[in-house]
């Protein structure tokens, strides 16, 4: 049976925020140009900037915000170039020298902040299964119906390595701490 599946974006490591704020960025082949920051996170950032900048390139990120209480000037290595028909083309850069304390206060003033809107859905690919195996679970107060490959299903439960199954089944999210 050909069954499709949503495949999902690779899991970030912190939430994006949705910002518009002025920044300065500084090249070596460029100069320092005024851009415009469009999402912020601890770990990096996204700006709208024409200049053609090669992944892995170092750059000099200067922005300030009322939100932010203090100007934040860091360096940053280009991760991604995106050259978006609908909007200006932008890059995603990863802060390398951001001081720690610095990324804490950033991410205490962002957490009110909403993430940007999805601009497209998830893609969705085509994958063979030969069988489903379903089965429901009754709770009393509701019925959950399981349904997954049979490939999935004969594996014996002493061969599953659930620390190797779990970023599957949780879409790579960080394990939780349990304090005892």
């Amino acid at each position: 049976m050909l069954q499709s599946v949503e495949v999902l974006p690779a899991h970030r490591a912190t939430l994006r925020r949705d910002v518009r704020i002025g920044c300065e960025l500084t090249t070596d082949a460029h100069g320092a140009r005024r851009e415009l920051l469009v999402d912020l996170s601890p770990r990096g950032a996204r700006v709208m900037t024409d200049a053609t900048l090669a992944p892995g390139e170092h750059v000099l990120l200067g922005f300030a915000d009322e939100r932010l209480g203090t100007r934040i000037e860091t360096l940053a290595r280009v991760a991604h170039t995106a050259h978006v028909a609908i909007e200006k083309p932008s890059i995603g850069v990863e802060f390398v020298a951001l001081d720690g304390d610095v990324g804490d206060a950033l991410a205490l003033r962002l957490r009110h902040v909403p993430p940007p809107l999805p601009r497209r859905r998830a893609r969705r690919e085509l994958v063979w299964i030969d069988a489903l195996v379903t089965w429901e679970e009754d709770l009393g107060d509701r019925v959950n119906v399981f349904e997954v490959s049979d490939a999935l299903a004969a594996i014996d439960d002493d061969d599953i390595a659930i620390e190797t199954l779990a970023p599957v089944l949780t879409g790579s999210a960080p394990a939780y701490r349990w304090v005892c």
